[in-house]
């Protein structure tokens, strides 16, 4: 799916923004899309390797997602899967139709009860609450409308030991102070098969 870099920057910058009005803005610290790595330089000191969250920009640098007690909520997202499905009863002559595609995403919400004095469950319905449900995105140059997705949450899984692990592999306890859950959530866009190109924005 085209632009979901650009989406999930427009969905951390409506959180940013609706979240303020519960926290300090400079309390509050939102990552775009990471991936999972194995830092590899403990096990030459005879440990396992770690395994931590980054954002990759496109030049291949990392920045590590921490659990960061400065702020009092974190919010990361992952890219679990996109479906693609191709309507061809939108096209005609030579045009393909369109493309109907589903990306699911898992949004990591982290904060420190100390400092909300909230429960999980109470955060996570500020959150989905704070989600943009739709986004259009626009051509710099003519204006025209190039992409339009809309957003939807889903399950959100509470099983902060569990989560922890997967996304930690320091975490060796579920530390009672730490909030951590996943908010699941789908972004649904429709565009015309063929006009992306490399070079398209």
């Amino acid at each position: 799916m085209p632009f979901l870099d650009h989406i999930v920057s427009a969905v951390n910058a409506q959180l940013a923004t609706g979240l303020s009005k519960c926290f300090s803005p400079e309390k509050i610290k939102v990552y775009g899309i990471t991936e999972s790595v194995l830092d590899s330089s403990a096990a030459q000191e005879g440990a396992r390797p770690i395994r931590y969250p980054i954002v990759v920009d496109n030049n291949g640098e990392g920045t590590m997602v921490a659990i960061d007690d400065r702020f009092d909520i974190i919010l990361y997202h992952k890219l679990e899967s996109i479906t693609t499905t191709l309507d061809a009863t939108k096209g005609f002559g030579d045009s393909l139709g369109n493309y109907f595609e589903q990306a699911n995403f898992g949004m990591m919400v982290a904060s420190f009860r100390e400092k909300t004095g909230k429960t999980a469950s109470w955060l996570e319905s500020i959150v989905k609450d704070e989600m943009p449900q739709s986004f259009t995105l626009n051509n710099k140059a003519t204006g025209k409308r190039l992409f339009k997705a809309s957003l939807k949450p889903l399950v959100s899984n509470f099983d902060k030991y569990v989560l922890l692990q997967r996304e930690y592999t320091e975490a060796a306890v579920a530390f009672p102070h730490i909030v951590f859950f996943e908010i699941k959530y789908r972004i649904e866009s429709s565009y015309k098969a063929g006009c992306f190109q490399c070079n398209c924005v």
